[in-house]
């Protein structure tokens, strides 16, 4: 935020505070955010980025729609963001397409085959407690993926 006070036309600032927000569960305003980075920059290199924040944001707030929106403008401006496929599988399952999920897995395996399900499990952040509580708490939006 002090980064915004100096500059609040700084694009990737508002961004990575929209992610910085999520990790804290806020995430209606983790989204006005990147929604503020992507009005001052859209032709921004990591504007990709951004979206998959939103999609994120969407995920953990529960709207699977929305961050399948968000997620497929992601992947429009980068088909290689593998992490992408991987969140829009999940996005696809929580409103009930499994079929068209499991095929975004096999997308995401093809970038990634190494890839495992504890890799799917681990949070991207540790540091701050709110975010290792939600996931303790199993609070991730990872719950209606068909992994089978």
């Amino acid at each position: 935020r002090n980064v915004l006070v100096l500059n609040p036309n700084f694009a990737n600032a508002h961004a990575e505070l929209g992610r910085a927000l999520i990790d804290v569960g806020q995430f209606g305003a983790a989204i006005a955010q990147i929604e503020k980075a992507i009005a001052l920059s859209p032709t921004d290199i990591s504007i990709y980025m951004w979206y998959y924040f939103g999609g994120l944001a969407a995920l953990h707030a529960g709207d699977h729609q929305s961050a399948l929106d968000w997620l497929r403008k992601s992947h429009q401006a980068n088909r290689v963001h593998d992490s992408t496929l991987r969140l829009m599988a999940v996005a696809l399952a929580g409103t009930g397409r499994e079929d068209d999920a499991r095929e975004k897995i096999r997308e995401f395996l093809k970038l990634r085959p190494d890839a495992t399900l504890d890799d799917w499990k681990r949070p991207n952040a540790r540091r701050h407690p709110a975010v290792v509580a939600r996931w303790r708490a199993g609070k991730t939006p990872y719950g209606a993926l068909p992994l089978a």
